[in-house]
């Protein structure tokens, strides 16, 4: 058995470099879609899971029904969950029937979490500035 677990870190760290490789080659050559695509595959491999799995189930040991009541309270990624603050984060996962030894470590790691506002704005007419028009 514990040659298969070796085997598999092994596999999935010699993935994740020939992954990388091939995003630096498709970019060189200007293959958007497929840089995009190898990406998405690299950070699938990283996670663990696939793209559909609700992020909010990526916290460490979360029971599955915590997907369902945030959906009911309308918190639809890790940054609505970060920005209801730790009472109401706490509120949720014990509705979700987290074990009460599992919610202080998981209030730290969302309280470690960044939270970050991006704001843009366009220039007079939504053209850039290094635009030739």
């Amino acid at each position: 058995m514990s040659d298969f677990v070796t085997d598999t870190r092994s596999l999935l760290d010699q993935a994740i470099r020939i992954l990388q490789a091939m995003i630096d080659i498709a970019a060189e050559n200007g293959w958007l879609t497929t840089t995009l695509n190898i990406m998405s595959l690299t950070q699938l491999i990283v996670q663990g899971c696939w793209e559909t799995v609700n992020p909010i189930l990526l916290l460490p040991k979360v029971p599955p029904k915590l997907s369902e009541v945030c959906e009911e309270k309308k918190v639809a990624s890790l940054g609505d969950l970060i920005e209801l603050g730790p009472k109401r984060q706490e509120a949720l996962l014990r509705r979700a029937g987290t074990q009460l030894k599992i919610i202080k470590p998981t209030l730290k790691i969302l309280s470690k979490l960044p939270h970050v506002d991006v704001k843009y704005k366009l220039p007079e007419g939504g053209s850039s500035e290094t635009d030739p028009a």
